[in-house]
């Protein structure tokens, strides 16, 4: 391990706050694992962590989502550590990171957000969508071999 890369972060006290952003959509969920047997990496004791979703402070929001758009960035998952001051400290971003186990313990709608946003972008992507089938009344549509439906399955016609 003589020569393998390193990043080291200084502690910050407080609680880990994921923000999971989709289009202009965020969802801020605070995990507390300070009374766990891992209170500085709640990945391990992820099951005995209080987990609840948080506000976001106007500033905060606005910050993000800019962060976002100068990124190119429709989706991300962010890390960041609210120190005891109340203060967000940014950790990293996550263009592809983990949402799941966040909705399933904060009951945040993220799958519906990312279902929207995909029938939505495969809509503007010229020649790529289809418009709503009013067959069902449910929106379809298709990006590469990527199919969405909202209230069921779809598979290509």
């Amino acid at each position: 391990m003589r020569f393998s890369p390193v990043i080291l972060q200084e502690y910050i006290s407080g609680v880990d706050v994921r923000v999971t952003v989709v289009g202009d959509e965020l969802f801020a969920a605070e995990i507390d694992a300070r009374r766990t047997q891992s209170p500085y990496d709640f990945r391990s004791v992820f099951d005995q962590c209080r987990v609840a979703a948080t506000g976001l402070e106007s500033d905060d929001r606005r910050r993000i989502l800019h962060l976002m758009r100068r990124l190119g960035l429709v989706y991300g998952a962010l890390d960041f550590r609210r120190g005891d001051d109340g203060r967000l400290n940014f950790l990293e971003i996550n263009p592809a990171g983990q949402w799941l186990f966040v909705e399933q313990r904060t009951g945040q709608p993220i799958a519906a957000a990312l279902a929207r946003e995909l029938c939505r972008g495969a809509r503007s992507v010229s020649g790529c969508g289809r418009k709503p089938n009013s067959r069902n009344g449910c929106d379809t549509a298709t990006s590469g071999n990527i199919w969405v439906r909202r209230g069921g399955t779809q598979s290509p016609n």
